[in-house]
């Protein structure tokens, strides 16, 4: 991406549209977040929909991260019932700036549906489905185990979790 040059891929460009449309040639160009930052060409307009598309996994995966962080739990090992790890200060710290950058993120996706492209616009949707399969992917593959005392509503067959292959 980069300044908006001689283009035969769009012409002006803008942070708004008037309406959802796709960037064409003759038509404006959208500005990628950043003055400066203009999706002008075709390479560039595919990069912006791959970037929006990153941008809505990782708000997802962020969201992940301190779902496991604020319940203690490691990111990707298997819990093994043991204690949950203690909240100090710095954790809290640690976790409320984790927010702060899914946040930053999310209100950076809502101005890039906010140039009203249709290709930026379903970069952004596809991004956060994505990223919200896979958090749910790994929910299941590493999900906290019910307590003795619990009775899951649903038994499960197998002993182990159905994306991941082990045994627990």
């Amino acid at each position: 991406m980069g300044t908006n040059g001689d283009s035969s891929f769009c012409t002006s460009h803008t942070t708004m549209g008037s309406g959802f449309a796709t960037t064409s040639p003759g038509e404006w160009c959208p500005t990628f977040l950043f003055d400066g930052v203009v999706a002008n060409t075709p390479g560039r307009y595919a990069a912006a929909i791959i970037v929006a598309i990153i941008m809505g996994i990782l708000n997802e995966l962020i969201g992940y991260v301190r779902g496991r962080a604020e319940a203690g739990q490691p990111l990707f090992a298997r819990p093994s019932g043991g204690p949950r790890v203690s909240k100090t200060f710095l954790s809290d710290v640690i976790f409320s700036l984790c927010y702060g950058g899914q946040m930053i993120l999310a209100y950076w996706l809502m101005l890039l549906v906010m140039l009203f492209d249709i290709g930026i616009f379903f970069g952004v949707v596809g991004g956060l489905a994505m990223g919200n399969l896979i958090n749910r992917r790994l929910k299941a593959c590493y999900a906290t185990p019910f307590s003795s005392q619990t009775t899951p509503l649903i038994q499960q067959a197998e002993s182990h979790a159905p994306c991941c292959g082990g045994t627990s």
